[in-house]
This record gives C-alpha cells, structure tokens and sequence, in this order.
C-alpha cells in the first residue's frame, strides 16, 4: 500500500507533510502509516478518497489489494 499512495502524492504532486495535513495527523504517523507500521483509519482512508477521487477500483488496489491476496494464499 505505501508505494501506491506515494505514487499517488507524487502523480498529483504532494508530499507526505501534505498527506499527514489532510488526514490532520502528525507527519510521523504519516510515515507510520505508510511505512506499515500502523494501519489507516476508515476516517482517513475516506479523506484520501475523496481528495483524489478515487474510484472503487483505486480504492481496492490501494487499500485492499494485500487483503485479498493474504486471503486467496490462506484459503485450504
């Protein structure tokens, strides 16, 4: 996920500090966040989506992608 919302700051050309003021978060966290470290929040993940507008196939990529994943190499 990290390197896809970094991607996503530099193709529409923001920064981390950028991202941790949108989701009114101290930078820190922000690289948390990104780094994996701790996990984004419903409220945040929202706040990303709707300033880049994302559409539902963004989303899944970005977020989701290494949940589905995880899933269909763990499913017997």
């Amino acid at each position: 996920m990290d390197r896809k919302i970094k991607a996503l700051l530099v193709q529409h050309g923001y920064g981390v500090k950028d991202l941790a003021t949108l989701l009114e978060i101290g930078i820190t966290t922000t690289y948390e966040k990104l780094n994996g470290k701790s996990e984004f929040k419903h409220s945040e993940i929202k706040k990303i989506v709707d300033f880049f507008e994302l559409d539902g196939q963004q989303i899944k990529e970005i977020f989701f992608s290494n949940i589905v994943r995880n899933n269909r190499t763990s499913v017997a």
